[in-house]
């Protein structure tokens, strides 16, 4: 059984935007044990990504001699984990000055500002060879998870039913904020 290694985006929101990425390496190597590796709290994440794979696993060091590490990441720090762990195959894209330091590097032709940062992730795995069957972020709360929530909500005083958050969006870049005039609608029409 061969490894994969999952290296995400080291920020919440990055981690949902290359959610469809992940859940198709998750597809692609349905067979194989599929380790996540960065920070501590991907732990709790995980559930939520709709992976669907069995054999998901949160690793806080990174597997030596893995057989391919999918580096999310652009920063050189972790093209550099994945060089140090003799990883077989590093798949990246080329920034930071770390093309070197990738089995397989790419650039990315995704334009940040006005495509969706999704696509980004999406790109790498295009770049590789690799079916990306999900396009859309699609994540799924475990029911343990809803149950919580919602003894949570009615115990403030807060009925489920009619409850929305709302996350305007991200500090960088516009490809990852919903446009704020569809915020406006949106929210007026609710």
């Amino acid at each position: 059984m061969k490894q994969i290694v999952l290296m995400p985006p080291n920020w919440l929101g990055d981690v949902i935007l290359a959610q469809p990425a992940l859940r198709a390496l998750s597809a692609a190597f349905p067979h194989e044990k599929l380790y996540v590796y960065g920070r501590s709290w991907l732990v709790d994440v995980i559930p939520f990504l709709n992976l669907a794979h069995t054999q998901v696993e949160y690793v806080s060091d990174l597997p030596k001699g893995a057989d391919k590490v999918f580096i999310f990441p652009n920063s050189l720090s972790a093209a550099i984990q994945a060089f140090r762990a003799r990883a077989k195959q590093r798949i990246g894209f080329k920034s930071e000055g770390r093309g070197i330091l990738l089995s397989h590097a790419y650039r990315s032709r995704i334009d940040m500002i006005h495509q969706h940062h999704r696509k980004y992730f999406i790109d790498l795995l295009q770049q590789h060879g690799l079916e990306t069957p999900f396009e859309e972020v699609e994540l799924k709360a475990p029911s343990d998870a809803l149950n919580q929530t919602n003894t949570l909500l009615k115990a403030h005083g807060i009925n489920p039913d009619k409850f929305i958050c709302v996350a305007p969006g991200a500090q960088f870049g516009g490809a990852k904020r919903y446009p704020a005039e569809s915020y406006a609608y949106i929210l007026s029409w609710l």
